[in-house]
């Protein structure tokens, strides 16, 4: 109910003072001139906050530190050295958001306000009052996002020494990495306040003898907090530590060492969401208040209609994780071959998948939907 100003107070009080002075003065006396006193009065007040934010992106596609290193030594009669390190790091990271509305605050009010007084011995006091305000805040952010494809540190390192009469080594070390991450979202909706008020007050002093005092009061307060978010998201596609190590020695006639290394990782991580809307109170008020009086004597009409909304409206739609491997694979080899015919031989291999799909939406908080209509006749 909003509070009336010190100018309603007065023209109430003055209304009800002169009111009671007439009304002794005719009780005392048999005759009383027409007189009319109208005072008519209609605020609307309408505020509203509306915040929309299509998410707190941050999308990174790899992010790579790659490292591949090889240190070879060979000495003697044909001592051979071979080595074949690679790094291969590949990442996507994709997000795509939209449809973020704030809407504080959106109303159509209308306020019709009527007197008709035609004369007549006596007094006629009108007060008819209209307060209306409207006030909403509405928020809605599509996402607090965050995607990463691979984000990778991979190493691949090989250290030979060969020495003797045809001692031999070889290495092939290689670390893969692969990851998509992909965030879609939209369709957060906050609205504050979604008001349509309308006040129609109608007071009629036909003639008559006496005297009649109609106060007419109408106060519409409508409040609204609507916040809307889709998702705390998080995806993660692969989030790589990969990292082969051989470390090879051969001595002697025919020593051999061969050593294989492989790290191959993969992965896919997916959100998507949607729909969430958090409505603060969606308000249609009618308020009608009619007084048609026609006194012999004396008639005082006080009609009083407050209608207050309020609510909060919160929703959202997940708070998401997606994580398609979040890989740390290690591979190390260590080999030392010497003697006749002495050989190494390793093949190591680490491989790593993973899929993660998350799909929400239709989160949907309403903080009170109302409908009021009050109609009072005298």
């Amino acid at each position: 109910m909003s509070d009336h100003t010190p100018f309603k107070r007065f023209a109430q009080l003055a209304a009800l003072t002169i009111g009671g002075g007439v009304a002794m003065t005719f009780a005392m006396s048999s005759t009383a001139s027409a007189d009319e006193v109208v005072v008519q009065d209609a605020d609307v007040t309408n505020t509203g906050v509306g915040v929309a934010n299509s998410g707190g992106n941050t999308a990174v596609g790899n992010d790579s530190q790659n490292t591949a290193a090889a240190g070879q030594v060979a000495a003697g009669g044909l001592a051979s050295n071979q080595a074949d390190v690679s790094n291969e790091s590949n990442g996507s990271a994709s997000i795509e958001t939209g449809d973020a509305t704030g809407i504080g605050n959106h109303s159509e009010t209308e306020v019709a306000q009527k007197h008709t007084g035609n004369g007549g011995p006596g007094l006629s006091v009108v007060v008819q009052d209209t307060d209306v305000t409207n006030a909403g805040i509405g928020i809605a952010n599509s996402g607090g996002n965050d995607a990463t494809g691979n984000d990778s540190q991979n190493a691949a390192i090989c250290g030979q020494l060969a020495v003797g009469f045809l001692a031999s080594n070889s290495c092939d070390a290689s670390n893969s990495s692969d990851g998509t991450a992909a965030i879609e979202t939209g369709d957060a909706t906050g609205i504050g306040n979604h008001s349509k008020t309308k006040v129609g007050q109608d007071a009629d002093t036909g003639p008559g003898a006496g005297l009649a005092i109609v106060l007419q009061d109408s106060d519409v307060l409508n409040l609204g907090f609507g916040l809307a978010n889709t998702g705390n998201n998080d995806a993660t596609g692969n989030d790589s530590n990969n990292l082969g190590i051989t470390l090879q020695g051969a001595f002697g006639a025919f020593a051999s060492n061969n050593a294989s290394l492989k790290n191959s990782s993969n992965g896919k991580a997916y959100t998507k969401t949607g729909n969430a809307t958090g409505i603060g109170n969606w308000s249609d008020t009618e308020v009608s208040q009619d007084a048609d009086v026609d006194p012999a004597a004396l008639a005082v009409v006080v009609q009083n209609a407050p209608v207050v909304n309020a609510g909060i409206g919160i929703a959202n739609s997940g708070n998401n994780t997606d994580v398609g491997n979040s890989s740390a694979n290690v591979e190390v080899v260590i080999q030392v071959s010497f003697g006749f015919l002495a050989s190494n031989v390793a093949d190591v291999d680490s491989w790593s998948d993973g899929f993660a799909f998350t799909a929400t939406g239709d989160a949907t908080g309403i903080g009170n939907q109302s409908a009021t209509k009050v109609e009072q006749n005298v």
